[in-house]
This record gives C-alpha cells, sequence and structure tokens, in this order.
C-alpha cells in the first residue's frame, strides 16, 4: 500500500508535470512561429526593422493570449 505522500506526489507528476510540459512546447512553438513570420516579412522587404519587431510583438502577444484562453479551457472540469 502507497502512502498519502507518495499518491500526491504520483498525481502531481501525472497531472501537473505533464500540463506544464505541453504548456511550455506551445508557448515555444508560439514563439517560433511568430519569430519566423517576422523574419521573413523582414527577408521580403515589406518593412523596415523596427516595424518588423513591432508586427511581432503583437504577433507573440496574441499567441499568449490564445495559448492562455486554450489552457483555461483544457483545465475547465466537463
Amino acid at each position: 500500500m502507497r502512502s498519502a505522500a507518495t499518491r500526491k506526489l504520483r498525481w502531481f507528476l501525472r497531472r501537473k508535470l505533464a500540463a506544464w510540459v505541453a504548456d511550455a512546447l506551445l508557448f515555444t512553438t508560439a514563439g517560433l512561429a511568430v519569430l519566423g513570420a517576422g523574419t521573413a516579412v523582414r527577408a521580403i522587404g515589406w518593412t523596415d526593422a523596427a516595424t518588423s519587431m513591432v508586427i511581432g510583438g503583437v504577433l507573440q502577444c496574441a499567441a499568449v493570449w490564445v495559448m492562455l484562453r486554450l489552457h483555461e479551457w483544457s483545465e475547465r472540469p466537463y
């Protein structure tokens, strides 16, 4: 029979740690996508460097907002 501490640790590792790793991967992927989009816009020559940085920042904020909404949605009980 397992102790209560062992059960709590196993629950934590299964639920919370897995969710944190998934969130970190999602945020990293979104960040890399935004960085790539900003680099492509700059390489094509549509904007100057400052404007592409602003575009990248806005896209990053939007990506973070979407990820937070998805995270809240996934945490809701059925």
